[in-house]
């Protein structure tokens, strides 16, 4: 099962139109760090993370993490770590996990510029819970909670997000 992505913001999964948001400046096929743009391709996801006492652990064939208050993902395209999870504080610019607005109570870790990273190429690609006001992302694919918990169920090991343009 991958789930097309075209930018039209509603694509369909298990026969069902379902809605989604991508970066806020649309798709590129030449991603940049912070042009809040969602890169087109293949986005195959990796592994689920989620915020355990939010969230029961979801059920899926994907390796699955629970986060913690200092966990970040490393968004400066000079470090070393750069598009890595890493424990805050961090010496360098790094997102935080644990987040006040739920976005990323879950969340997919996708194949995208990961685990080896090109600098300045784009970090934290991940697909995400979609803001209840549904403005668009920072650059990821985001959908509805139960939604992106039904996807996440149903992703097996090589399926992913087609996004194109």
């Amino acid at each position: 099962m991958n789930i097309l992505i075209d930018g039209s913001g509603e694509t369909y999964f298990m026969g069902q139109k379902i809605s989604y948001k991508i970066g806020k400046n649309g798709l590129t096929s030449t991603k940049v760090e912070g042009d809040r743009k969602t890169p087109i391709g293949f986005l195959q996801p990796l592994a689920v993370y989620y915020r355990a006492g939010r969230m029961i652990r979801p059920k899926t064939r994907l390796p699955v993490y629970p986060i913690f208050p200092n966990d970040g993902w490393c968004d400066h395209p000079h470090d070393f770590y750069y598009n890595q999870h890493v424990r805050l504080p961090f010496r360098s610019s790094a997102e935080a996990l644990w987040r006040q607005d739920r976005l990323y109570d879950l969340f997919l870790v996708t194949n995208y510029n990961y685990p080896i990273a090109t600098p300045g190429r784009g970090s934290a690609i991940f697909i995400h819970i979609m803001h209840p006001d549904q403005t668009p992302t920072q650059g990821c694919i985001a959908f509805e909670p139960t939604i992106l918990r039904r996807i996440i169920q149903n992703m097996r090991v090589g399926e992913g997000f087609l996004v194109l343009i």
